[in-house]
């Protein structure tokens, strides 16, 4: 019998006459979404998590798999999204020849950072006097509105939101009014920070990018909550992870136990004490040429509205390893990035491009050919560089979940 494929996160892959075993687990740790407690006073936790959980399913896998069928799989695949999505760049950066094919979709590669500053950032510029919330959720579908009305196309989307040049001052209740369909000066002034990102507030910025344009429906449980919400922000997304992380994971010496999100400050003293753990969690090594040279084949994805993770870091990672490459042809021979617009993390459903699974098994089928047969996917190119005022000389031809497939799956040829 032909020897197995193997692919991590539960997903199915269809390689012709063969079998498929599936790997899972639990980065070394049990816990909750947002809690980072395990972490309080393990180090080797912290070490697993960010640096060898994966290595270690593989290797496990491979082994119980060529025990039980008498030989090593033929192929082996890693599929992950946000976190996972971090897993699968260290994969191909630090394990380059554990896997085959990676699909890393929107990747919380920048971790440290991104738990450490961008969570606090987007309670701490929504939090107005008494610690109540500036912007609510009941303003979103206004906010959202006037930014597909400024910059979508005819089908609603934002195919690249670096072209947009929104200002939410355009929403801002005449003075005197405060409805649901304009945004008061104060939350015109949180839109903005949301928009803008993590900084210093002295021309230093924190973390590659902040929300994109069109995520705005999605900002609703991340950070935002309706005006009627007396628990904020202790109920959002952003203010569980960014306390747990800052808490218990952040630093080898843990803060006091009276430490909340609000005491994190905004400085680059603050920041350069995140580093020492980013070491170990961040995943931005560009340099890919022994995950290259060993045959291997990485598709990359994330949504241009994605809420979580903010794009721009993922496009600017990447420009990073077209130039690592040598450029962009020699860095298709072994990857690809696809971003697809209006759609938000990881291809959940809600958002106005892809529903739930379609948009990974898509991506999937085309890293499986890609491996298996050598047939790379389309040959497509895409905006490598930082948000500008300007679109880069690069053609752009992001992947449209609303185009009819052209001589293959949907927006891949």
């Amino acid at each position: 019998a032909t020897a197995p494929g193997t692919t991590i996160n539960d997903a199915n892959i269809n390689l012709a006459d063969t079998e498929v075993a599936i790997g899972t687990d639990d980065q070394g740790h049990t816990g909750g979404d947002g809690d980072a407690l395990w972490a309080k006073e393990d180090p080797a936790l912290r070490v697993s998590f960010g640096y060898t959980s994966e290595h270690a399913l593989a290797q496990a896998a491979k082994a119980i798999m060529t025990a039980y069928y008498g030989e090593p799989p033929r192929y082996s695949f890693y599929d992950g999204c946000s976190g996972g999505g971090r897993e699968a760049l260290v994969e191909a950066q630090r394990y380059p020849k554990d896997f085959n094919g990676i699909l890393a979709g929107a990747p919380g590669n920048i971790e440290a950072q991104l738990l450490g500053v961008v969570a606090a950032w987007v309670i701490e510029v929504n939090t107005g006097p008494g610690g109540r919330e500036i912007l609510t959720s009941d303003k979103l579908p206004a906010l959202y509105a006037a930014v597909i009305k400024a910059c979508g196309n005819s089908n609603g989307l934002i195919e690249d939101p670096r072209s947009c040049g929104f200002d939410p001052a355009s929403v801002q209740c005449a003075p005197g009014t405060d409805t649901t369909s304009c945004l008061t000066p104060a939350q015109v002034r949180v839109a903005r920070e949301f928009y803008l990102g993590p900084n210093d507030g002295h021309g230093h910025f924190l973390y590659p990018g902040g929300e994109p344009y069109g995520s705005e429906l999605a900002w609703d449980g991340l950070a935002i909550g309706p005006s009627t919400d007396r628990e904020w922000p202790v109920d959002t997304h952003a203010y569980q992870v960014g306390e747990n992380y800052l808490k218990y994971a952040a630093y080898w010496a843990n803060p006091p136990s009276s430490f909340e999100l609000k005491d994190f400050r905004f400085t680059v003293a603050s920041y350069d004490k995140l580093l020492p753990l980013a070491g170990i969690y961040d995943a931005t090594d560009p340099d890919l040429s022994a995950f290259g040279k060993a045959g291997g084949k990485m598709i990359m994805y994330q949504g241009w509205a994605d809420e979580e993770i903010s794009p721009f870091g993922t496009v600017d990672y990447y420009r990073s390893v077209v130039q690592q490459a040598g450029g962009f042809a020699a860095s298709q021979r072994f990857s690809r990035l696809y971003m697809v617009p209006a759609q938000y993390h990881c291809l959940t459903d809600g958002s106005p491009a892809l529903s739930s699974g379609s948009g990974d098994s898509v991506l999937l089928s085309a890293l499986e050919n890609w491996v298996v047969h050598g047939t790379a996917p389309g040959t497509a190119s895409f905006p490598l560089a930082q948000p500008t005022k300007t679109l880069p000389g690069i053609a752009v031809s992001p992947l449209d979940p609303l185009t009819p497939p052209v001589g293959g799956p949907r927006g891949l040829n």
